[in-house]
């Protein structure tokens, strides 16, 4: 074996068809390193490696066309047979020749990442593992490659069949939407197939019966599986197709997963790919007589091949994938762990696709959590096969790569565009921003195996401010239930409401719903209150704070500290957090909380000494409270205003003597503290304190507070001298040095 192996090496490296596959890798992969990272400082290696893929399907028939093919039609083949080196040494030999030279452009494009990373930071983990990817992938093809070159004598057939059957297995994830997933469609493909493979055993062993007995066994099969149960048919062709898609198994890798099952279903490419060619050799070497022995042989294998693939499928994800990504996309938290091991009863993930696509990242996540939980079933749905499957769950139209979380007891719905975060580029242009996945699954399990769900309602009638999109998105994804609620038709607030959410009325209560809504709060009720500026009166809602020793001043507050406003205008508040357990996250990491145009809250000196009142967001010292303010000309400090500092926001607490709970109040004297733009003003800080809020009322024990992972690239800067000079390196020097060596080289050998 290690004679053949030098002799195949140094016959690569001594013609034309060695160097011209070194350089025709190095020459691809370098336009695609040029564009995505050199010249648009993409610090990742999946783009580019995911764009050049398609290079195998040039430079795989240009290397192994001959390896096999060239020694039966110059007869040297003969040569091996009858030597005392056995087939699969032979095989061996030739194969890891071929992988040899596939590492020399591997070794030079392995330095990628590291002339990335001294222009910034490159997650090498991530990097290495896509070209891990990479090379597998590639040894795969060559694999193939080999074995197509050992059933011909024609270099020029080997790489057409070479080139066919890696177009295959490259297209195999794209041809399956051109399949019916139907049992009769499953069915005819089959029969055509038996068909097939019937001719390849006759080509084999020259025996009919052989041949015949294998057709009518796999017709048998086929007819009693179409007529007994056509289920077991059912989207056959398509999994039939995912068996030679070389490229699933490379998406894993490019995501950043080192998975050991790809890994294993390359190596299992491999291995089966050089039998086929030592059974090839084994054919010539002792002739038809050995076919029959060789079909069993070449069948067992495969049987064996396909077992140990399906039973590594069947194993835990966290037993055979390791997150590589460097913000940790699929790695379960200690929180959805501790959740997981909880589960007492079944949860099902339905996963929808389309034509058997799927979204990878939300896949390989769910594979974290059908892995850790027994408890976790995930089943994907085609919504091609069943159209109306989702309409059970929801009259929303669902998009491929949305989920349905259901137990026995309710479901949960989880829109495909709700696992990512989204924002604008500097175009306009919207672009996933994070990853949202673990955040809406976990949270959708804990809904569907929570024995209580807290009801908040949302009190409307009097102009109040709506809630955003965004916010309602993180209520229910506490799992907290948004409910309407108008007072006029009823005798009282719901004896189910966990809290009550007024935010900002435009027009005052009746006399009969601020009895209703005092009622509540005396009862042990919980209420969220923000109230905005307009200059009018409003007594009945005052009432309710008032009976809670507070009052919101007529005016509006200014700073004259430029520490706490934002620069746009003094009355633009950027307040203190005082310490207390709704801000402490905020306060961990110096978040911000925005509150433009607020009022001032005035505690009132006859108050119950059962209340208790708690200052959550404060102005400064050097604040000022600018009263009328519709009426006035500047918001400079002037002699008549009252100086600060003053509360923001409070929280108030009593413990009522005939009531179960204590009641408890937070109120916020600036509306806009809901608007989302004001939250985007401060990277979330507002948004993040309500729902601590809001949370805190509705005693939620089951409080999923997993943030989304970013998915911002920090993009390399790389200047224009760094981008020209390694250009030119890796899509000219590199492959021109190599080409021109390789030339020189043949034409001595020509010479001589």
């Amino acid at each position: 074996m290690k004679a053949i192996y030098k002799r195949e090496v140094k016959a690569y490296l001594t013609s034309m068809i060695g160097y011209v596959f070194i350089a025709l890798n190095l020459l691809l992969v370098g336009i695609y390193f040029t564009y995505y990272n050199l010249r648009y400082g993409y610090p990742y290696m999946d783009y580019t490696l995911s764009g050049v893929s398609f290079i195998f399907l040039i430079t795989t028939p240009i290397l192994t066309m001959k390896v096999m093919a060239e020694e039966r039609k110059q007869k040297t083949d003969q040569l091996l047979l009858t030597s005392p080196v056995r087939p699969v040494e032979i095989v061996l030999g030739k194969y890891l020749a071929l992988v040899t030279i596939f590492l020399i452009p591997m070794a030079v494009i392995g330095l990628y990442p590291l002339i990335l990373s001294s222009f910034g930071t490159v997650p090498l983990s991530a990097a290495y593992t896509a070209l891990l990817g990479y090379f597998l992938l590639g040894c795969a093809y060559l694999a193939l490659g080999l074995f197509l070159s050992s059933v011909t004598e024609s270099p020029v057939l080997s790489a057409v069949l070479t080139f066919g059957a890696c177009f295959l297995c490259y297209m195999a994830g794209s041809l399956e939407s051109f399949f019916s997933g139907s049992s009769f469609a499953t069915f005819i493909a089959f029969l055509v197939i038996a068909l097939l493979v019937c001719l390849l055993v006759y080509s084999l062993t020259k025996s009919a019966a052989v041949s015949g007995g294998v057709l009518a066994l796999a017709a048998a099969a086929l007819c009693l599986c179409y007529f007994v149960k056509p289920s077991l048919l059912s989207g056959g062709i398509q999994k039939l197709m995912g068996i030679f898609d070389f490229g699933e198994a490379f998406n894993s890798f490019l995501n950043g997963i080192l998975d050991l099952r790809s890994v294993l279903y390359y190596l299992s490419a491999i291995g089966l790919f050089c039998f086929f060619t030592v059974q090839s050799i084994e054919k010539r070497r002792w002739g038809y007589h050995h076919g029959s022995y060789s079909i069993g042989w070449m069948a067992a294998v495969v049987g064996i091949v396909l077992v140990v693939n399906l039973t590594a499928a069947e194993l835990p994800s966290r037993f055979t994938s390791h997150d590589m990504t460097a913000n940790q996309y699929y790695t379960l938290s200690d929180q959805t762990k501790e959740l997981l091991d909880g589960l007492s009863g079944d949860v099902t993930i339905y996963q929808l696709t389309e034509d058997g696509s799927s979204d990878g990242m939300v896949e390989n996540l769910l594979d974290q959590y059908a892995g850790h939980s027994g408890h976790v079933k995930v089943v994907k749905k085609d919504l091609v096969q069943f159209p109306t499957f989702a309409s059970n769950y929801t009259d929303d139209t669902l998009q491929a790569g949305s989920l349905i979380v259901e137990s026995a007891d309710r479901y949960k719905v989880i829109s495909s565009a709700d696992l990512y975060e989204y924002s604008y580029d500097s175009y306009y242009q919207m672009y996933q921003s994070g990853f949202d996945g673990e955040g809406q699954i976990t949270s959708a399990v804990a809904y569907v195996t929570s024995e209580d769900i807290p009801v908040i309602y949302v009190l409307e009638g009097h102009r109040e401010e709506g809630l955003s999109t965004e916010l309602t998105g993180q209520i229910e994804k506490e799992n907290l239930e948004l409910e309407s609620l108008n007072l006029v038709s009823l005798e009282a607030v719901p004896e189910d409401a966990a809290a009550l959410l007024i935010c900002s009325p435009q027009t005052d209560f009746s006399e009969e719903e601020t009895e209703m809504i005092l009622n509540y709060l005396k009862a042990g009720g919980r209420a969220f209150i923000t109230s905005t500026y307009a200059g009018e009166s409003l007594p009945n809602f005052n009432s309710i704070l008032e009976y809670y020793g507070i009052s919101a001043m007529d005016g509006v507050v200014a700073e004259g500290d430029s520490s706490y406003y934002h620069p746009q205008s003094r009355l633009y508040l950027l307040p203190e957090l005082e310490a207390d357990e709704l801000t402490s996250s905020l306060l961990a990491d110096n978040r911000l909380v925005f509150m433009p145009v607020c009022q001032a809250i005035e505690h009132l000196e006859e108050v119950r000494d059962t209340v208790k009142i708690t200052s959550l967001l404060t102005s400064s010292a050097s604040s000022y409270f600018k009263a009328d303010a519709r009426n006035m000309t500047t918001v400079e400090k002037e002699a008549d205003d009252k100086e600060g500092p003053f509360d923001l926001a409070v929280k108030i607490t009593e413990q009522a003597e005939d009531a179960e709970q204590e009641t408890q109040i937070l109120y916020f004297a600036s509306g806009y503290l809901l608007d989302e733009q004001m939250n985007q003003t401060v990277s979330g800080g507002n948004y993040e304190l309500v729902m601590n809020g809001i949370s805190s009322l509705a005693g939620h024990e089951n409080t999923v507070a997993i943030a989304v992972k970013s998915m911002e690239v920090e993009y390399l800067t790389i200047t224009a001298a760094g981008v020209n000079t390694f250009s030119i390196a890796v899509t000219a020097i590199l492959p021109g040095l190599l080409l021109v060596t390789g030339g020189i080289i043949w034409y001595r050998r020509r010479k001589r």
